[in-house]
């Protein structure tokens, strides 16, 4: 919460520093959404997402570690399968947040549409623009929409492919153990903690 309120005051006072001809070309609406909008996002990130990141750091380092101890031969299998995991990762990844900020990209045009007819209401009205700015509101929404859908839909995707990896790890990892177990190289006792490890890692 403190992170998110200096963030807040941090932008604030850029904004009073800007120069007139920024407020020329940038929409006032535009303007309040980045200070209210994307901080919230920010804060969303800041509260939930880095403490989970963080407890799964532990976790992976932690898992690796027993891991090893337990069988070093399956520690490097699934090591090895790491950057195969990652690649994709890395490159839906990479589309989600170009998504993401041209989702907040539209959400800001929403909130600039909003702020002019608001402000604008009585001439609006006197001119009776009110089903030009509404059909012009509803596109900026659709156009809001779309964008969110589309970072949604490579989220799940995303999410779901580094599920199938986990899973598929940890289905090559008790295959492999369970040979052992059958040559006598390993117990059933130490393929359990190693398979319980893999989804923990997971």
């Amino acid at each position: 919460e403190r992170v998110v309120a200096d963030l807040r005051k941090a932008v604030f006072g850029q904004i009073l520093k800007l120069d007139a001809a920024f407020f020329e070309v940038t929409r006032t609406g535009e303007v309040i959404s980045r200070l209210t909008t994307d901080t919230t996002l920010l804060q969303s990130v800041v509260a939930s997402t880095l403490p989970i990141a963080m407890r799964n750091l532990l976790l992976i380092t932690g898992g690796v570690v027993m891991l090893f101890t337990t069988s070093p031969k399956l520690t490097l299998l699934v090591l090895a399968g790491v950057p195969l995991v990652l690649l994709p990762v890395w490159s839906l990844g990479r589309r989600v947040r170009r998504l993401s900020r041209l989702s907040q990209d539209r959400i800001a045009d929403v909130a600039a549409n909003v702020d002019e007819v608001v402000h604008g209401i009585r001439t609006v009205q006197a001119f009776c623009h009110e089903t030009t700015d509404r059909h012009a509101y509803d596109g900026h929404v659709d156009a809001a929409f779309v964008t969110a859908t589309r970072r949604a839909r490579i989220s799940a995707t995303l999410a779901g492919g580094v599920m199938l990896f986990t899973f598929g790890a940890v289905g090559i990892v008790l295959w492999f153990g369970g040979r052992d177990v059958l040559d006598g190289q390993m117990s059933g006792g130490e393929l359990s903690v190693a398979g319980a490890l893999n989804v923990g890692n997971g």
